[in-house]
This record gives structure tokens, sequence and C-alpha cells, in this order.
């Protein structure tokens, strides 16, 4: 007995270990290679072939299909499936009549805790690139419904995310420099922590 919880508690710490070398590496890797990758033609056939895919499923899966992205250091593309994902997600939790705040709002939290950290490092790298990705995934939210859960459902609900992209937009465009210096600034302290060992 004694014998099989050591066993399950070394699986436990080596899963731990290799879940944070997999999160340094990321942050590694988006420090190293964001710019030169944040200056790259995103796959939109591609990528629009998977999210119309994902558009007939839980929001969650948005993000599962995110992480695989950013596994494979397509980031522009990974960054278009976490806001669409967003997006998705939070028209989803304010329109279904059986939304409790403990399971899709909670898990929605959690992902972009998660998730949201690196994938908005990459954006910040560049701000140009950060606005046509987000005027491409609202350009896609837009015009392709989401099956899973029809606008028609909530039309009003599901506008409103479309207003909450054009802000954010005019918010990048108008304070750009005041806000790549504080990405810059942003970006130095991930700098020290993660290259600068």
């Amino acid at each position: 007995m004694k014998k099989n919880l050591i066993l399950l508690l070394f699986f436990a710490f080596s899963n731990i270990i290799n879940a944070q070398n997999e999160e340094i590496n990321l942050f590694k890797n988006i420090l190293k290679k964001g710019d030169s990758i944040s200056k790259t033609k995103i796959d939109t056939i591609q990528i629009f072939k998977i999210a119309n895919n994902l558009d007939k499923k839980h929001p969650s899966q948005y993000f599962e299909e995110m992480a695989n992205y950013l596994s494979i250091e397509k980031y522009n593309e990974a960054a278009f499936l976490f806001y669409l994902g967003q997006m998705r997600y939070k028209y989803y939790n304010s329109a279904n009549p059986k939304y409790q705040p403990g399971n899709d709002g909670a898990l929605l939290a959690s992902l972009k805790m998660v998730l949201g950290e690196p994938i908005n490092l990459y954006a910040r790298i560049n701000a140009d690139n950060f606005i046509n990705i987000l005027a491409l995934t609202k350009m896609y939210y837009k015009n392709k419904d989401y099956k899973f859960y029809p606008k028609k459902k909530e039309e009003e609900k599901y506008d409103v995310q479309i207003k909450n992209v054009d802000e954010l937009i005019k918010t990048i465009e108008n304070e750009k420099p005041d806000l790549e210096e504080n990405w810059k600034e942003e970006r130095k302290k991930y700098i020290e922590l993660y290259l600068n060992k």
C-alpha cells in the first residue's frame, strides 16, 4: 500500500514538473520567436475550416484546439482561436438560460487565465498584427453563425461580442504608442523571468 502511494505521488510530481517545463518552453519560444512569427500571414483557409468545425461544438473546444496550435508554434492561428473562442463562450454564457457560474463561468475564467497569459504576451509583441487578428476574428464571428448555439436565440447578446472587439481594436489604434510602451515593459519582465536565468 505504502509502495503504491509513493509511486502515485512520484507520477503526479513528474506530471507537474513536465507541465511546468512545457509552460516555461512555451514562454521562451514566444519571447524568442514571437516577433518573427507575428510578421507571417495567418493561413485563413485552414483556420476557417478548423473554426467551422468547432462552431458545432461546446465553446471550450476552441481553447483545446488553440492549445494544439500553441504547441506547434502557430501563434497567429492560436490567437485567432483564442479570441474567437472567447467571443463564442461569452455569448453562450450570456444567452444560455441554463448558465451556471460554477460551471461554464468558472471554466471560461480558468481557460482565459491559463491560456490567455501566453496568447496575450504573443499578441502584444506586434500591435498591428494584434489588430489584424482581432479584425479577422470579428469578421469570422460576424459572418459565421455559431451552430452549437445559434445567434437567433439571442441576437442582441450575440452582437455585443462584436461591439466589444470593435472597442478593443479602437483602443489599440487610438492608444497604440502608450500601449506599445507598456507592453514593452511587460515583455522585459517576462524576458527576465524566462530568458535571463
